[in-house]
């Protein structure tokens, strides 16, 4: 009767030790994922999405307060701050270079620049905006509203954080 009484109290010493561990473990996860949300956050930014061309009345459906999202890493880069539409841009890398308004007279493409209000944050190997490490010149595929569009990253700038 003793050994039994004996080895019930290691099980419950045991359980109580490995609940412990187990607590103090989930404390420690817990703490780490806040610590690194919170280090991702940033100060306040604004990033600059231009595209080159982008059919007329599509432009009409963007407004400023639409949120911006990148859709091939589906997150959310911020809001639209403000956005100007003006004559197509001429690429050099385009099929229709050297055309005065891109694919032509009539065709009606303007290009687009959006400014983006978000959080970004400065790291050692680039910029992060909600965690995604977003760089000058890089492509995207990104939805405003409902409109897509195709564009660049021309400017990142970032607030200084105190």
């Amino acid at each position: 009767m003793k050994e039994q009484f004996m080895a019930t109290k290691k099980l419950r010493l045991l359980d109580i030790l490995f609940i412990i561990l187990l607590a103090a473990f989930l404390i420690v996860v817990v703490r780490q994922k806040t610590a690194e949300k919170e280090d991702m956050t940033g100060g306040n930014s604004i990033i600059t999405i231009e595209s080159d061309e982008i059919e007329t009345p599509s432009t009409e459906a963007i407004k400023e307060g639409d949120i911006c999202i990148d859709k091939r890493r589906n997150n959310t880069i911020g809001t639209v701050a403000s956005f100007s539409v003006d004559k197509p841009i001429d690429n050099p890398t385009s099929e229709y270079t050297g055309i005065e308004d891109g694919r032509g007279e009539g065709k009606n493409f303007k290009s687009l620049r959006i400014n983006v209000a978000t959080r970004a944050k400065v790291g050692d190997d680039g910029i992060y905006i909600n965690g995604t490490k977003c760089l000058l010149g890089e492509e995207l595929t990104f939805t405003v509203g409902d409109l897509q569009i195709h564009g660049k990253i021309k400017n990142i700038e970032v607030e200084n954080e105190k």
